[in-house]
């Protein structure tokens, strides 16, 4: 064996670099990076490739000079220079977080995006947090928060406008009808918390509220809320034996769980690398900026269905210009008319209204529910016309769902709460080909579902501001 002096370090030291720049290439790194051992990401392919071409050629060159009298020299300064801007840059970095909210919120250390979208709140358990650029001193998504406004919006994430930029969210269409518009509303919302929100969208002296119900998963929120968060505990049902039944469904199963369960991950960041990097703010730099990068460049439809496919829960479909996923598997345990919980969410839903409904109508302040469907139930009447094998899951989503639909209007009508029904125009304008939600599983509105949806109330609420203004 060779005396550690007669080893040729540049000769050592080109060779291992070259063996790095061959060895830590996209197939290798995938396990490391994304437990699904792919990657996906396109910059992250990118990048990769970049830095094996770097590594092979900084070898090439060491082994080529390897008898230069100056290597050492011309090897570690220009290291040291590259170690020294990178902590330099991490500083600047880590000094902006400090000084500025909106920075810190995108390059947070936390890997999941939905801890740093909300903060605990001791009513409502969380709300929106007010330091996201997007949302106001309050939290809300809207520009400022008024002294007085005309309409208030309470909703979830269909109403806040997950996926669209907030002026495209249809409280914000609303907006541009020239009347004073507040939108009060996040994603898992539900009537409970709508109730707890009221007395907030009262003190903005509304002429009217409208509260959107989302049947695709409301039923269960609103079930969440009053049994297993100890909110509004009123509105508990007082019968021992569905008492008796909830517990004993709980003992068997959370369906949290298998709501997570279901719903697959574009992109994962629990791998032991991720979970390292993380905490670096050049790489959190880097991942705002393939955020950016797949909002202009979105998944393609072959990488969509490829992954649906892959799965039991989803359901392609594709019908001449028309293309998405459906979530059945996802929703059918918000709508379960089977599982006692669901049942009893429903119930809690009818009580929330009705008491936010009296309280409203006391202080002389119009009320209407916005219905808002599920992407599975939009779409229903066209999939039964179309030569498309509907999954059982689907078949039975779509069951529950029109159940719950229907018994709801009917609850509402029962009560002389006026109801706008967005299923209609929202089925009328898929019919005609346009795309209004995601071409992927989400199943929130794009930014023509919600003008659609703004349409349909401003047609309700027009005459109340056209009377006045004459």
């Amino acid at each position: 064996m060779l005396p550690w002096k007669q080893i040729n370090f540049p000769l050592f030291l080109g060779l291992v670099f070259i063996l790095v720049g061959l060895g830590c290439n996209v197939w290798s790194l995938a396990p490391l990076i994304n437990p699904s051992g792919e990657i996906q990401s396109v910059p992250k392919k990118v990048v990769i490739w970049l830095v094996d071409i770097f590594f092979i050629l900084w070898g090439s060159i060491l082994i080529r000079r390897r008898n230069h009298p100056d290597i050492r020299k011309n090897f570690l300064f220009p290291a040291m220079t590259i170690a020294l801007v990178i902590v330099f840059l991490e500083m600047c970095i880590r000094i902006l977080c400090l000084i500025s909210p909106p920075i810190n919120y995108v390059l947070n250390e936390s890997p999941e995006h939905e801890t740093k979208l909300w903060i605990r709140d001791p009513v409502l358990l969380y709300k929106p947090n007010p330091d996201i650029p997007d949302h106001d001193k309050n939290g809300w998504r809207n520009s400022f928060v008024p002294r007085q406004a005309d309409v208030v919006a309470l909703g979830d994430s269909q109403t806040y406008g997950v996926g669209v930029a907030r002026e495209y969210n249809w409280p914000s269409r609303l907006a541009q009808k020239e009347i004073g518009i507040y939108n009060i509303s996040f994603g898992g919302y539900g009537p409970t918390e709508y109730l707890l929100l009221l007395d907030e969208a009262m003190e903005l002296q509304p002429k009217i509220v409208l509260v959107a119900v989302y049947t695709g998963n409301d039923f269960y929120d609103c079930y969440e809320q009053v049994y297993l968060q100890g909110q509004l505990p009123d509105l508990k049902t007082n019968d021992e034996t569905t008492l008796r039944k909830i517990q004993q469904a709980e003992q068997s199963g959370s369906i949290e769980k298998q709501f997570f369960s279901m719903m697959p991950r574009i992109s994962q960041s629990n791998s032991p690398v991720s979970k390292i990097l993380g905490h670096v703010k050049i790489y959190r730099l880097f991942q705002a900026i393939e955020t950016v990068y797949y909002q202009k460049v979105p998944l393609t439809w072959n990488q969509i269905r490829r992954r649906a496919d892959s799965m039991d829960s989803l359901m392609v479909f594709s019908e001449g210009t028309l293309q998405t996923v459906f979530a059945p598997g996802y929703h059918l345990l918000a709508l379960n008319m089977t599982d006692v919980r669901i049942v009893e969410g429903f119930s809690i839903s009818q009580k929330a209204l009705q008491e936010i409904h009296d309280r409203l109508q006391h202080k002389g302040i119009s009320f209407f529910i916005v219905l808002i469907p599920s992407k599975e139930l939009a779409f229903s009447d066209l999939v039964s016309r179309s030569e498309i094998s509907c999954s059982p899951l689907y078949s039975l989503q779509i069951e529950y769902e029109k159940q719950f639909y229907e018994s709801l209007q009917q609850y509402l009508a029962s009560q002389q709460i006026e109801c706008i029904d967005t299923l209609p125009p929202l089925r009328g304008n898929i019919e005609q080909g346009n795309q209004l939600y995601p071409k992927t599983w989400d199943g929130h509105l794009n930014a023509l579902g919600q003008k659609i949806v703004a349409e349909t109330v401003w047609e309700k609420i027009a005459p109340f501001f056209l009377i006045e203004s004459n």
